[in-house]
Protein backbone atom coordinates (compact mmCIF):
# COMPACT_ATOMS: atom_id res chain seq x y z
CA UNK A 1 0.00 0.00 0.00
CA UNK A 2 2.91 2.37 0.65
CA UNK A 3 3.99 2.00 -2.97
CA UNK A 4 0.56 3.13 -4.12
CA UNK A 5 0.49 6.10 -1.74
CA UNK A 6 4.01 7.00 -2.84
CA UNK A 7 2.87 6.92 -6.46
CA UNK A 8 0.18 9.48 -5.64
CA UNK A 9 -2.90 7.29 -5.47
CA UNK A 10 -5.55 8.39 -2.98
CA UNK A 11 -7.21 6.03 -0.52
CA UNK A 12 -10.38 5.69 -2.62
CA UNK A 13 -8.33 4.46 -5.57
CA UNK A 14 -6.24 2.17 -3.37
CA UNK A 15 -9.45 0.63 -2.02
CA UNK A 16 -10.40 -0.34 -5.58
CA UNK A 17 -6.92 -1.71 -6.19
CA UNK A 18 -6.59 -3.75 -2.98
CA UNK A 19 -8.36 -6.88 -4.30
CA UNK A 20 -5.71 -7.06 -7.04
CA UNK A 21 -2.81 -6.91 -4.59
CA UNK A 22 -1.27 -10.07 -3.29
CA UNK A 23 -0.03 -10.71 0.23
CA UNK A 24 3.54 -9.77 -0.67
CA UNK A 25 3.83 -5.98 -1.04
CA UNK A 26 6.99 -6.37 -3.15
CA UNK A 27 5.24 -8.34 -5.89
CA UNK A 28 3.82 -6.53 -8.93
CA UNK A 29 0.25 -5.30 -8.80
CA UNK A 30 -2.23 -7.43 -10.75
CA UNK A 31 -3.63 -5.58 -13.74
CA UNK A 32 -7.32 -6.30 -13.40
CA UNK A 33 -9.43 -3.85 -15.46
CA UNK A 34 -10.23 -1.65 -12.46
CA UNK A 35 -6.55 -1.24 -11.59
CA UNK A 36 -5.55 -0.53 -15.18
CA UNK A 37 -8.27 2.13 -15.45
CA UNK A 38 -7.23 3.81 -12.21
CA UNK A 39 -3.57 3.82 -13.23
CA UNK A 40 -4.46 5.42 -16.59
CA UNK A 41 -6.55 8.05 -14.77
CA UNK A 42 -3.65 8.79 -12.43
CA UNK A 43 -1.21 9.17 -15.32
CA UNK A 44 -3.62 11.53 -17.09
CA UNK A 45 -3.95 13.61 -13.91
CA UNK A 46 -0.17 13.80 -13.54
CA UNK A 47 0.20 14.87 -17.18
CA UNK A 48 -2.39 17.62 -16.67
CA UNK A 49 -0.68 18.82 -13.50
CA UNK A 50 2.70 18.73 -15.22
CA UNK A 51 1.43 20.82 -18.13
CA UNK A 52 -0.04 23.33 -15.68
CA UNK A 53 3.24 23.56 -13.78
CA UNK A 54 5.13 24.10 -17.05
CA UNK A 55 2.70 26.88 -18.01
CA UNK A 56 3.13 28.53 -14.63
CA UNK A 57 6.91 28.25 -14.88
CA UNK A 58 6.87 29.96 -18.28
CA UNK A 59 4.70 32.76 -16.88
CA UNK A 60 7.14 33.29 -13.99
CA UNK A 61 10.12 33.25 -16.34
CA UNK A 62 8.40 35.88 -18.51
CA UNK A 63 7.85 38.06 -15.46
CA UNK A 64 11.53 37.75 -14.53
CA UNK A 65 12.62 38.54 -18.08
CA UNK A 66 10.55 41.75 -18.08
CA UNK A 67 12.37 43.08 -15.05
Amino acid sequence: MRRLLGAGFNLDTITVMLPCLGDDPDLPIGMCPQVAARIRENVARIETESADLARRRRAIEELIAQR
